[in-house]
């Protein structure tokens, strides 16, 4: 059963969903907004080795270029489902914000810190007006009972534009889900209790050799 918007207040203030800081003006007909916190991280795709181009293969634009310079390409390494990869983090001051290239990929958080019990599951969505612009918020989707921690978000930008996102504002929606009994296995994996803009950890996948008891 999906909760409404006088469930979700009662739930929050009967302490059985945890939504801090919590906003009650965020709480919709049917779901509660999220907002876009401070914490963000960029994957560094790490050069092996530069090679340079044959003439012939080098486009007519670019030939003759000033100084007799001749392109090059990089070959980067091959991320694996197995290893971490290198990672720029940024932490963003109070008042500003980063520009999200067209195309570009990076890593977010929710300023929120969200714990639910063993009775409640989430789901997470971007919200409609963000993603009429082009910025696709994209989430595992599914917030496991039992879990704690900020929600780290992947966003891409899917228009021809940059988009500055800014702290602060709403930039997801969560729906809550009260199941037909609690679970008896309630979230205990790697991302339990995160702060800030996770990266992936399928490193530590029980596949890899490591069980961390974690669902995804």
């Amino acid at each position: 059963m999906m909760l409404s918007y006088q469930s979700i207040a009662q739930k929050i203030a009967e302490g059985e969903i945890s939504i801090v800081p919590y906003n009650h003006l965020n709480i919709g007909p049917a779901s509660y907004d999220l907002t876009l916190g401070n914490s963000f991280i960029e994957v560094i795709p790490e050069v092996t080795h530069v090679e340079i181009c044959a003439s012939d293969s080098i486009p007519p634009q670019f030939r003759g270029v000033s100084g007799g310079s001749i392109p090059t390409r990089k070959k980067v390494r091959v991320r694996s489902m197995d290893e971490s990869y290198p990672e720029h983090k940024i932490e963003v001051s109070e008042g500003k914000g980063i520009v999200l290239p067209p195309k570009g990929f990076v890593l977010a958080t929710t300023e929120e810190y969200i714990k639910a019990s063993p009775k409640y599951a989430m789901y997470v969505e971007g919200r409609s007006s963000v993603g009429r612009m082009g910025l696709q918020v994209q989430n595992a989707g599914f917030v496991d009972p039992g879990f704690e921690g900020q929600i780290t978000l992947e966003l891409f930008n899917a228009s021809d534009v940059p988009i500055v996102l800014r702290p602060g504002r709403r930039i997801c929606q969560v729906t809550i889900i009260e199941l037909d009994e609690p679970t008896q296995k309630p979230y205990n994996g790697k991302y339990m209790g995160q702060t800030g803009a996770v990266s992936s950890r399928i490193e530590k996948d029980r596949e890899v050799g490591e069980d961390t008891g974690a669902s995804k």
